[in-house]
């Protein structure tokens, strides 16, 4: 098994208290080695680095793209760079984040109760340390496009694109958060990337090729439950592009609406990890 901050901290732990017992450590205190534990080596520091790179390439993409065909002092410039490289980076990260909570299943996490006994406790903590990195990463990739748009649109575009970081960041945190749900319920890595990756991308596609197939009222039930996926709440959550002409109701609805999938999922993989052996 590759070190982990909590084996490292564990080692501290029977060093400070001087006996071969180790003492139960507190919430924050699982937090913080799990975040370090995540950003090193041996955890998914490599789909951090790709899925930024990914969100930022994209990013600057659709920014070249905009400030030949668009008017360059338009909010657009800003936030529609911005909603496209926090789409693809939080996508990323959620994949990188079910990869590592399946492969957690395989020891590690034998290793975190010896820390935490508490089965809630350490469920909790561990899906606070991922949604604080998704959410990490994703502003990072925000904050990017939000300066490169604003160098091309101005002051007008920045102050949206701020208001598109923080709905990003929180929005990522919601998405990584679920994506550490079925992780946990899958318990394999290599299954839960791809249940993920069939609930964010391949279901709403199929949904939306089967509702332009089906008459009228079945397709409208089709859009409706296309509408309400992960991956179409976190779209309408980030649209800081329409909130000039539509206001903050569709944004707050997609905020809404994808944070109550992250805590289901997150609730229900919480009560079959308590029921369940490590």
């Amino acid at each position: 098994m590759s070190r982990s901050a909590l084996g490292l901290a564990t080692s501290a732990s029977l060093r400070a208290a001087g006996t071969g017992r180790t003492r139960p450590q507190r919430a924050t205190q699982v937090i913080r080695a799990e975040v370090r534990r995540v950003r090193r080596r041996g955890g998914m520091i490599a789909g951090i680095f790709v899925a930024s790179g990914i969100g930022i390439l994209s990013a600057m993409t659709t920014l070249a793209v905009l400030a030949s065909v668009a008017d360059s002092s338009s909010h657009v410039v800003v936030t529609t760079p911005l909603e496209v490289g926090g789409l693809v980076s939080a996508l990323g990260v959620a994949l990188a984040a079910t990869f590592l909570v399946g492969r957690d299943a395989n020891g590690h996490l034998a290793i975190a109760l010896t820390l935490a006994p508490k089965r809630w406790m350490l469920h909790i903590a561990r899906a606070a340390a991922f949604a604080i990195t998704g959410t990490a990463v994703c502003v990072v990739v925000a904050v990017t496009a939000t300066v490169a748009g604003s160098a091309v649109a101005g002051a007008t575009g920045a102050g949206w694109g701020a208001v598109g970081v923080m709905l990003v960041g929180v929005a990522a945190g919601s998405l990584v958060l679920f994506a550490f749900g079925i992780g946990t319920l899958v318990r394999s890595p290599g299954v839960g990337v791809l249940v993920l990756a069939g609930l964010l991308v391949v279901l709403p596609l199929a949904l939306a090729l089967v509702g332009a197939m089906l008459p009228a009222p079945l397709a409208s039930v089709a859009e409706v439950v296309a509408d309400s996926t992960p991956t179409a709440l976190f779209l309408e959550a980030i649209a800081v592009s329409t909130v000039p002409n539509e206001g903050f109701v569709g944004v707050a609805s997609g905020q809404l609406g994808l944070a109550a999938w992250a805590v289901a999922a997150t609730a229900l993989a919480g009560v079959v990890f308590g029921r369940r052996d490590a």
